[in-house]
């Protein structure tokens, strides 16, 4: 295992229609100090309407790195993201969003730990948070801190992670335990990198943080915006709690509505004091929390227990 040298890697991203965006994100990669000739950029184009097609072409045969597009019908995330992992025989597979820019050095990062950890079993995620070209406002700031975006701040100085950090947005792994491990194509959005990690795990995965591999966010969010994506998210839940229901308690189980209303109106009823106090969960449970959960309750419980 130790004479095991990891060379080359495939850059893996699904899009659909955020032509801009992702014309950011490919123009971080070509940027990257890692060396061109041992990488390459996969773009899976999940159904895109925008000019995502063409905008791909004529950056294909611009590319200074390796690049194979690839579009499909729409099928969800999951779906485009294992047609890109069949689509490869690089050793390493780093998956990335088509909003996350890639500081120059991700790619050496990654393939530095990779090197370092040479298990096949092994992943090593990156770190995501807000890009310095993006206005962080103080939802935004809330939803990487305590919100439903993402939980690194969880993490702290911890190296090993556990399958619910499995996120799909920087993390990489050895082609030949992906591609024997691919995404279930019952989800179409959300849960599907949890519900992947959450398998890996029982075939020994270990994830290993590296937070000097860094992927800034490029979008912004807000609460009518997160909402419409937690509903999203909602349907997938169901699909994970029936595949997987000793997850039911542990990942993505809502509140029940009555005591979520329950909640309003107490949260509403100290507001003025935890402002006073300036007690910060008090404060974001009654500007956002308690909406965004809500909402997500109400799709959780309105689906029908889908049979797959």
């Amino acid at each position: 295992m130790s004479e095991v040298k990891y060379t080359t890697v495939s850059v893996q991203l699904p899009t659909c229609n955020r032509k801009a965006t992702l014309a950011k994100c490919i123009e971080a990669l070509f940027k990257q100090t890692f060396p061109t000739e041992c990488m390459e950029i996969v773009v899976i184009d999940d159904g895109s309407t925008d000019g995502t097609e063409e905008y791909l072409n004529y950056t294909a045969k611009q590319s200074p790195v390796t690049m194979k597009c690839i579009r499909q019908c729409n099928q969800g995330t999951a779906r485009a993201r294992n047609t890109g992992i069949l689509a490869t025989d690089k050793e390493i597979i780093l998956m990335i969003d088509d909003d996350v820019l890639a500081v120059p050095d991700l790619i050496t990062e990654h393939m530095g730990w990779h090197n370092r950890f040479k298990e096949e079993s092994t992943a090593i995620l990156g770190y995501i948070t807000w890009s310095p070209e993006v206005l962080v406002d103080d939802f935004m700031w809330w939803c990487e801190n305590g919100g439903p975006l993402t939980r690194y701040h969880l993490i702290q100085s911890k190296q090993e992670v556990g399958f619910e950090f499995f996120y799909s947005g920087n993390v990489s792994l050895k082609r030949t335990f992906l591609q024997a491990n691919l995404f279930d194509p019952d989800f179409y959005f959300g849960f599907d990198d949890l519900e992947l990690g959450y398998r890996l795990s029982k075939q020994g995965l270990r994830i290993l943080y590296n937070k000097q591999a860094v992927g800034y966010h490029y979008s912004r969010f807000d609460a009518d915006k997160l909402v419409k994506r937690l509903a999203a998210v909602a349907v997938s839940a169901r699909v994970l709690h029936h595949k997987w229901p000793e997850l039911v308690d542990r990942v993505g189980r809502p509140r029940p509505l009555l005591l979520l209303k329950l909640a309003k109106i107490i949260s509403f009823l100290i507001y003025p004091l935890a402002k006073l106090l300036n007690w910060k969960r008090a404060i974001y449970h009654y500007r956002y929390q308690n909406r965004l959960s809500t909402a997500y309750a109400k799709a959780y419980f309105q689906t029908k227990q889908t049979a797959v």
